[in-house]
């Protein structure tokens, strides 16, 4: 859970501006994200739902937030099989997940503001 910080040496070459002014366009759009990843699977859209997780995926990776990349990297795959059945049950865990990342992205952000 949470979010690996090392992102801003590793992927962001120590540049803590870059990493914020991304996180902020994450952090401002992470909401509706994730309205229109639940709205995709609500209306059981999958090719939508698989696209929208497949951007969730890369995204949320380049950001350190690796468990959320991981969860959206999962439903992503099990949509393009056609494994709706297995989706459903991790649903939950993928919200909970997903604004627990996204609150921890907001904290480090105020932080590096600094």
């Amino acid at each position: 859970m949470g979010i690996d910080v090392t992102v801003v040496d590793t992927r962001f070459s120590g540049m803590k501006k870059m990493f914020v002014r991304v996180a902020k366009v994450f952090a401002n759009t992470g909401e509706a994200t994730l309205a229109s990843i639940l709205e995709a699977w609500d209306q059981q859209d999958i090719s939508r739902f698989v696209i929208e997780t497949h951007g969730l995926k890369s995204a949320s990776l380049s950001l350190g937030m690796n468990e959320l990349s991981e969860m959206a990297k999962d439903f992503e795959m099990l949509g393009k099989a056609g494994d709706i059945n297995a989706i459903g049950p991790k649903i939950d865990a993928f919200k909970v997940e997903f604004i627990d990342a996204l609150e921890s992205l907001k904290v480090i952000i105020a932080q590096f503001e600094v």
